[in-house]
């Protein structure tokens, strides 16, 4: 996995350019992921079930994402720790990908 930051922030110590002899892998953790979607719209590149390639422009931060109303008759998920929720700013729906197929994970806004 490659982490790129487009800002200095916190989550600077992700950053990753090792090319030279070696090739060293940051491995982020789901909490991480949440944290920096729920402060950014980030670009997540990652490889989908069907191995296609896939980017997706995706957040958390809570004035970006839709109004639903609750409704307790819903059933509900049990929680999976390689699986990341996120709202698709451009299909304007939810997605989730495996935190261990991403590619790249930047912030782009």
């Amino acid at each position: 996995m490659i982490f790129c930051l487009t800002t200095k922030t916190k989550f600077d110590r992700f950053i990753l350019l090792v090319r030279n002899s070696t090739y060293k892998e940051i491995e982020m953790e789901k909490s991480e992921m949440k944290e920096m979607l729920k402060a950014n719209v980030c670009e997540i590149v990652f490889t989908k079930a069907n191995g296609e390639k896939r980017t997706m422009k995706a957040t958390l931060k809570a004035d970006m994402l839709p109004v639903v109303e609750a409704d307790s008759s819903k059933r509900t998920k049990k929680a999976n720790d390689a699986i990341v929720a996120c709202y698709d700013i451009e299909k304007k729906g939810w997605r989730s990908f495996r935190k261990d197929s991403v590619i790249e994970f930047k912030i782009v806004g």
